[in-house]
Parts: C-alpha cells; structure tokens; sequence
C-alpha cells in the first residue's frame, strides 16, 4: 500500500507546485477521486479477517449474546471499475527540490482555506489539499468525528471534536491504563460470583461463575476479546473515583465514569488517552497493555487502512446511543494517533469503511509530514 501512497502524495505535490487548481473558485475537490481511489482502493486488499474475529460480540452491555459479528462487520469497500489513470513514478522522482520549491514559493499564493469541520496546526498547501479530502470523505457518513496527533512533532488534526458519544469498549483500554499507572498487583485474584455476573458474548460466560481470574487474565479478556465480564470484574474490584483521578491527572474532564454502564467521550479526549498509553509504553518499557491492543481481534476499521501495526480498542453501541469507534496507535517509523467516532451501526455491512477510508488518507498525511 505505501507504493499507492508514494503514487497519490506526487500527484498532490505536483497539483500544488503548478498551481493549476482555485480552490476558492470551485466547490469541486481538488484532489481527484481517481487518485484517492487508487490509495484507498489498495487498503481494501489488506484488510483480511480472522474467524476468531468474526464470532466475536464486544458492546458494553449489549441485549444480545449470540449475534456474531463478523459477517456484518467486514469491509466492504466498492473497487474502481475503470483503471486509474495514474502515472508510475515513484515518490523519489519528486525530489527535495520540488518540495523546497513548493515551500518557497507558498508565502505567493493564495491562502487555502479549510473545511468548516476541520481544525489543524498544519500551514502547508499540500496538507490542506489532503484535509479537503478528509472533510469530503468523512461528511458522507453518519456523524464522524476524528482526531489526528502525531507523537513527535504535535502536528493535529480534528473534525467535530465537540461530538459527544457513548464510550462503548473504548473505555476498557482506559480503565486497564489507569489500572497500569496505580501499579495493582496484576497476580491478585478476583472471584466472579452469581452477584458480579452480567452479560457477556466474550471468554467469560456464566459457567465461569465461582471460578477466579487473575487482574492479568481478566484484562486480556478485556482488550483482545472486548469480555464485558471480565471489565465488569475489574470495574467491581477497584471502581470509578481512583479512574476519575486518574483522567483528572491527565488533565482531561473526560472520560468520567458515573456508573459502570454510563460514560461519553469525544475524539479528542479518546485520542489523547490512547497517547497516554503509547507515552506510558515508551517511557516504563512496560507494554504490557500495548501488545494486547495490538492482537485484538476486531481488525475491521483503522487496521485495514494501513500496513503498519496497530495497537487500538474499538467499541460499539446500539440502541439509542449508537455509536461506532476505533482508537489507536498506529505504528509507523514516526508513530502516530488515530481516533474517529461514529454514528454507524456495526451491523450494516458497509459500517467500517470510513474507517478504512480515513485512515488510508491520514497515513498518506503523516508521510506527507515526515517526508
């Protein structure tokens, strides 16, 4: 897929460097759809579910415990039925001087305005080129909201971070971060009793009631397999007020638990919990929470639209607050953090393609950055 990116990134530096295109004269994208099509087009190829994902049913809370998710979870992105028209150049045929070019000559021309939507740090033409893109993207699905954050240079990104959602599994990461960070015996053994079962389409079912789980095996339950018990048992264990703590520390006001079933987020705040949990990793070289984010077994949304590794912890919500998310750290030579929330219901069969979408044209974004 990086040849796609390579392919996609040139013609943008080329479109800018000519200057042939008026943004503020047409509506029209100027970005065309061939060339992004040939990028998403090649995350579509990477995305390859396992059965174990397919079977597996992570909502916080949901009614049912025997609809598999899978089927009705996988991408299913539309191919291009003409062949792009694209040139084969590679990425090092641009070469620096065009790019120092392009800078030099960026303080001359007219000033690129973003999409109402987006909010960034990011100057240059090009990123702005592909922020259009991103807005036009994400405004044909049901209310996305997304934040970018590169660990390196504080570049950003958001669209309609003031969107609040219901947390749904996203929060599970969190809760095993906080865990981490107050250093809790990982070894201590927990009870599930009758009292402490609630529903689960994970690793514990009720013939797991009386037996007891380490901290450790329960928060693997919680993270690769989304087990709503097993987060259920931590929660039980060391409640709310020291994970409110926690966040406060942070210097976020969300997440904030009120109930083990309550709890809303936006982009922003998920994103920048995630980079807490790269920070952590990076700093304490304990990454221990960060291999389990990595082999999950839900890889159907940001994982497909990028070869790179991926650590993240997706979530989904039914009934009246609906909600689909993804949020991860995605593993490039400059990693980098991805979050984006939706309205979509994992049961349509087309519910993670923004996803994949998104994350295609973000990572052609970073490289962008880091070129």
């Amino acid at each position: 897929m990086k040849r796609h990116i390579w392919i996609a990134l040139f013609v943008l530096l080329s479109l800018c460097a000519c200057g042939s295109v008026n943004i503020e004269e047409s509506s029209e994208p100027i970005v065309s759809e061939s060339s992004i099509e040939h990028t998403l087009t090649g995350a579509e190829n990477s995305s390859n579910h396992s059965e174990e994902e397919s079977s597996e049913n992570e909502t916080i809370f949901e009614e049912s415990e025997e609809t598999s998710v899978g089927e009705d979870s996988e991408v299913f992105l539309e191919s291009s039925a003409e062949e792009s028209s694209l040139p084969e150049v590679s990425f090092e045929e641009c070469t620096s001087e065009d790019v120092s070019s392009e800078e030099e000559s960026s303080e001359e021309e007219p000033y690129i305005p973003l999409p109402e939507n987006i909010e960034t740090n990011i100057e240059t033409k090009t990123a702005r080129v592909i922020l259009a893109q991103i807005e036009k993207i994400a405004s044909q699905y049901k209310n996305v909201s997304i934040y970018y954050c590169d660990t390196a240079t504080g570049y950003y990104y958001s669209r309609n971070t003031e969107e609040k959602y219901s947390s749904a599994s996203v929060i599970k990461a969190f809760y095993c971060q906080y865990l981490l960070a107050e250093k809790v015996d990982l070894n201590r053994k927990i009870q599930l009793t009758e009292a402490k079962k609630t529903s689960s389409s994970g690793r514990l079912t009720k013939d797991a009631v009386g037996k007891w789980f380490t901290v450790k095996d329960l928060m693997k339950y919680a993270i690769r397999n989304s087990d709503n018990m097993a987060y259920y048992l931590l929660y039980e264990t060391y409640g709310k007020d020291g994970f409110n703590n926690y966040i406060k520390s942070l210097g976020l006001k969300e997440p904030r638990l009120y109930s083990i079933e309550y709890t809303t987020l936006g982009t922003e705040s998920a994103a920048l919990c995630m980079k807490e949990i790269y920070r952590y990793a990076e700093n304490t070289g304990d990454d221990f929470l960060v291999k389990l984010l990595k082999n999950t077994t839900h890889n159907a949304q940001i994982a497909a639209g990028t070869e790179a590794e991926v650590a993240h912890k997706y979530g989904f919500q039914d009934g009246k607050n609906i909600g689909y998310h993804d949020v991860a750290i995605i593993y490039t030579e400059e990693p980098y953090i991805l979050a984006i929330c939706t309205r979509e219901d994992l049961y349509d069969k087309n519910s993670s393609e923004v996803f994949v979408k998104i994350a295609s044209i973000t990572e052609l974004l970073h490289t962008y950055l880091h070129q």
